[in-house]
Parts: structure tokens; sequence; C-alpha cells
């Protein structure tokens, strides 16, 4: 695969894969009520969630079950996508290959960084908007809307949603500077080793 093929590859990958893996990593350690940590563990492979859930409500979930797995899969199949390419391009040991990884950095840094950025402003704007959009998307069958007093609404409130949005959006965005910043100095101290 030549040299832009894959520094297009990367940069495409790396927002995608930031988004996931910060999912993964908030969703795994923040702190959830019990009803909120049965629905997680049901999600993963456990058993059936208890609870008078009506008919609509658990098929809802056996869809949120299905999003997620596929989640876990992309995330998992980007990752060595991701890896193969940094591997590859470390075996090179050449300048060449320093510069694929360097730029997909720092553009993969700036993408990701552009995009998440402009979600996190659309959610404070209108995050319902951002919510049925998603919703939209991922459930297009429309089961997702229920009564305010249901069980499933009182044990995933909208408020939960909001927190757990920031908080995955905020560290895939935190994650993506970072990125934006390695790949800015290393491409700014390759510049300066060529001129010397």
């Amino acid at each position: 695969m030549n040299k832009n093929k894959l520094i297009v590859l990367g940069i495409v990958l790396i927002p995608l894969y930031l988004m996931l893996f910060s999912y993964s990593l908030v969703i795994n350690t923040v702190s959830l009520s019990a009803g909120q940590e049965g629905w997680m563990n049901y999600f993963n492979g456990g058993s059936v969630v208890e609870g008078n859930y009506t008919t609509a409500e658990r098929a809802h979930m056996e869809d949120v079950k299905g999003v997620i797995n596929y989640a876990v899969m992309v995330e998992e199949i980007v990752f060595l996508i991701l890896l193969m390419i940094v591997l590859w391009e470390l075996k090179e040991r050449n300048r060449e290959g320093e510069e694929i990884l360097i730029k997909m950095c720092y553009y993969g840094g700036i993408i990701t960084v552009s995009l998440l950025g402009a979600v996190l402003l659309l959610m404070m704007w209108s995050f319902d908007f951002v919510f049925r959009v998603f919703h939209a998307l991922f459930f297009p069958q429309g089961n997702w809307m229920f009564a305010y007093d249901s069980l499933l609404i009182q044990t995933f409130p909208l408020e939960f949603f909001i927190w757990i949005g920031v908080f995955i959006f905020g560290l895939a965005l935190v994650l993506g500077l970072v990125l934006l910043f390695v790949g800015r100095y290393y491409y700014n101290n390759q510049k300066r080793s060529k001129k010397s």
C-alpha cells in the first residue's frame, strides 16, 4: 500500500477508534446504579435483567445489545488495522515510515478534535437533537421512545445520557488533542532535522 493511502486510512480510522475506545473505557469505569449495572452485564453476555420492563423496553434493549456488540467488534478490527500499520511502519525503520506515523497522529488528531469538538458544541446547543439523530441512525425502527414514567427511562434518564455523552466525547477529544500535539511536536522536529 502506498504512503498516502496509509496516511489517509490512519486519519480516517483514528477518530473512529478514539471514539469507540473512549466509550469502552468510560462505560466500564463509571459508577452505575444497580439497574444500569444489570443491563450492562446483560449487554456483555450476562443473564436477562429482572424487573417489570415491558416487552417493548426489552426489545429495545436487545437492539441496544446488538449495537454495542457491533461497536465492540468494529473497535477491535480498527485497533488491529491501526496496530498493523504502526508495526509495519516501525519495522521499516526509515524516515518515510516515521513520516507516515507522524502525519497519521497529527492529522488524525486534527480530524478527531474537529469532529468531536463540533459534536460537543452541538450537544451543548441541543442535546435532544443529537440524541434523536443518534437513535434515528442506530434504531431506525423507532422503538426507542418511551414515556417519562416508564421503568426503562427511570433506569436510564436523560441526565444519564447527557453525563455519559460528555464523558465519552470529552475523553475522545482529549485523546485527539494528545495525538495532535504529539504529531505536531515530532513533525516540527522532523522539519528541523531535514534543514540541518
